[in-house]
């Protein structure tokens, strides 16, 4: 509006900067009132020189013009909008989730399969294994005059452990074999397979222990690289009241004395089966007295340990062997267990395989 105005009265406004505060127009033409009514109109600052009026006008002159420049600019032009490209990852649909479900589950079953394949393999390898064992282990006692024997055995779930075995050639005299295997499963009942095989062949020297167990330990020596396996062998003879025995890295025999009422243990100090073929093995001879009895255990019973981690230990069973002195031949092997169970506060009982032969002369 104000730009329309300038530029009618242009003419005007150019006479009045030339005229200074001059009069727009003469008197012959306008008269004075309405030519101080035009000047106030285009000068209404007083004072103001017509060159610094001039200098205002090209200033709002040319800001006029560049603000109409922007503002057609800002008519016609149209701000883009700012376009965000994002991935978009495609919605799994309900059919082949559960198809992926579905899958995982056939993947899952196939794995169970096989891990159930093998359970019942290794089941069937630990049966064939037991039957074997079964086999091994003497199911009868042999009846010897002038001795009474009785066995008590606590096993393990798992195949393996202990191995005893009987030679006898005359009614009052026998020989005991008793071994411990350090581990379990089927690789040590196959070596108890052949233990078992090596024993009954040395019969001819069952009534000398040094030299049968000398034997075994050249025998095995081949097949006890990865066991380690501890024997003790007995021989009784009711003839002369006496024992024989040898020992290969195996815990001491107790002979109990009626008598005297005290457990005695007998030990050497000698390497265990297999560990050196040109082991030199020795032989004790003792003398029994009637009533007496001799205890051959494995290593088990001393290493059974309490809720603190402590060990039974050879002094406690020596001690428990001289409190069942009172109890039946045929139950003390049953009384110990259940004192070693006691000790344990059954705490992962059984922890070993226990084996406990006891020996009384009549």
């Amino acid at each position: 509006m104000i730009l329309s105005y300038i530029k009618n009265h242009l003419f005007l406004f150019l006479i009045t900067l030339l005229g200074g505060h001059a009069p727009l127009f003469s008197s012959s033409n306008i008269s004075d009132s309405a030519s101080n009514e035009i000047t106030n109109l285009f000068f209404p600052v007083a004072g103001m020189t017509g060159l610094s009026l001039f200098c205002v006008f090209i200033t709002f002159f040319f800001v006029s013009r560049k603000y109409k420049k922007r503002s057609t600019k800002s008519e016609n032009s149209t701000i883009e909008p700012k376009i965000v490209t994002e991935k978009l990852v495609p919605r799994e649909s309900p059919k082949n989730k559960r198809a992926l479900i579905v899958d995982e589950n056939l993947e899952n079953t196939t794995l169970l399969k096989e891990n159930i394949n093998r359970l019942n393999c290794i089941e069937d390898d630990l049966l064939l294994t037991r039957k074997l064992r079964e086999k091994i282990i003497p199911k009868t006692l042999p009846k010897v005059s002038g001795f009474s024997l009785h066995l008590t055995n606590n096993p393990l779930e798992s195949v393996g452990g202990d191995y005893y075995d009987f030679l006898q050639n005359e009614p009052d005299k026998f020989g005991i074999l008793l071994c411990d295997f350090s581990g379990h499963g089927i690789s040590a009942t196959v070596v108890t397979a052949m233990l078992k095989i090596a024993f009954k062949q040395q019969e001819s020297l069952a009534d000398s222990p040094a030299h049968l167990i000398t034997q075994l330990n050249y025998v095995m020596a081949d097949y006890l690289e990865t066991l380690s396996v501890t024997a003790t062998y007995a021989f009784f003879d009711a003839s002369e009241n006496c024992l024989l025995f040898t020992n290969a890295g195996h815990p001491p025999l107790i002979i109990y004395r009626e008598k005297e009422r005290r457990s005695i243990q007998h030990n050497m100090e000698t390497k265990e089966l297999g560990y050196n073929t040109e082991t030199a093995f020795e032989m004790k001879k003792v003398s029994l007295n009637t009533k007496d009895r001799v205890y051959m255990y494995s290593d088990g019973v001393l290493e059974c340990r309490n809720s603190d981690g402590e060990k039974f230990g050879l002094d406690r069973l020596l001690e428990l062997v001289r409190e069942k002195a009172s109890t039946a031949a045929d139950k003390a092997g049953g009384e110990i267990i259940k004192s070693l169970k006691k000790w344990t506060g059954n705490n992962d009982w059984p922890q070993d395989e226990l084996t406990i032969i006891i020996i009384e002369m009549n």
